[in-house]
């Protein structure tokens, strides 16, 4: 036999091995790896069987979704789903944290004669800080000793904006509007805890919609409290302080603290009304509706009764 004949030899038997032998292929899908804070995540863990009629067939003893969040110093269990001897349904087993926000299914389909699909699929709603992490997908074939581990697939998210605005002094009874004078000095604090690189700008509007940056020179920014990570996502605290005296023509008047990337992508907004009161001790004022006092009510009250009687005599 020639080298040329032995070659070939060789290569037809490689084949017969390869045709002859099963194989499963394993993978794991997610949409994408930066989430917003509220979004629904599906992980989806796949076994992809090839039959072949010897030897014996080849199938997965388990295959689970496990991960490892930014607490945990290794992986564990989700979801686990084991074939069933004595049953043609597999055992689907859940070691979900204790929360509704969970939920698992599966799913086999037999995509041709030598071909068979099976999916372990993870749904995960209301995609917290919580669950940043790792998430792979772990299959076991021929009674656990070969382990296919896929690359785990990092998730992420930002921590969501949390934005609280307040004034000194504040009267009335409304949270975001205050009933101020002529003259006051007045302090529009706005507070905000997020993700890094946020900035923090002013607006203000007379005749809504109209909108108008606010001078830089009146708006004092603090320092940004140290960053930090207790809840899985990084988070600073900001604050800016706008200051201002009432004038006369600022009935009404609305003040924006708006919260943008870097960019300049709107993230969170919330405003302040200012009402005008004049000083006068004889009226009361509220949300710029003038109120007559008791004494003007009394006295108006006793006037109509004396009319009516002489009406009546």
């Amino acid at each position: 036999m020639d080298l040329r004949q032995t070659i070939l030899l060789s290569i037809l038997s490689a084949i017969v091995r390869v045709s002859l032998q099963q194989g499963i292929i394993v993978s794991s899908t997610v949409a994408k790896s930066n989430w917003t804070v509220g979004d629904t995540v599906t992980f989806t863990c796949e076994v992809v069987k090839f039959e072949q009629p010897a030897p014996p067939p080849l199938f997965f003893t388990f295959m689970t979704v496990a991960r490892q969040t930014w607490k945990d110093s290794e992986f564990s269990k989700l979801v686990s789903l084991e074939p069933q001897k004595s049953n043609s349904l597999p055992k689907l087993t859940t070691f979900f944290p204790p929360s509704k926000r969970w939920m698992a299914t599966y799913e086999t389909v037999e995509k041709y004669l030598d071909k068979a699909s099976t999916k372990l699929i993870l749904k995960l709603t209301d995609f917290q800080c919580e669950d940043i992490g790792s998430y792979k997908c772990i299959v076991a074939v021929n009674n656990q000793t070969d382990l296919y581990d896929r690359t785990g697939h990092n998730l992420t998210t930002t921590a969501p904006i949390t934005l609280d605005l307040q004034s000194t002094p504040h009267n009335g009874n409304e949270e975001f509007a205050s009933i101020n004078a002529v003259g006051d000095n007045i302090s529009l604090r706005c507070s905000v805890t997020g993700p890094p690189d946020i900035k923090i700008s002013w607006k203000f509007a007379k005749y809504p919609p109209d909108e108008i940056a606010y001078p830089e020179n009146d708006v004092v920014f603090y320092p940004e409290t140290e960053l930090n990570s207790t809840s899985g996502c990084a988070t600073r605290s900001y604050i800016s302080v706008l200051a201002k005296t009432v004038q006369a023509n600022e009935d009404g008047s609305i003040y924006y603290c708006i919260v943008s990337d870097l960019l300049g992508k709107e993230l969170a907004r919330k405003h302040f009304t200012i009402w005008f009161q004049e000083r006068n001790p004889n009226n009361n004022y509220k949300n710029g509706v003038k109120v007559l006092n008791m004494q003007q009510s009394l006295t108006l009250l006793l006037f109509v009764c004396i009319l009516k009687t002489f009406l009546i005599d």
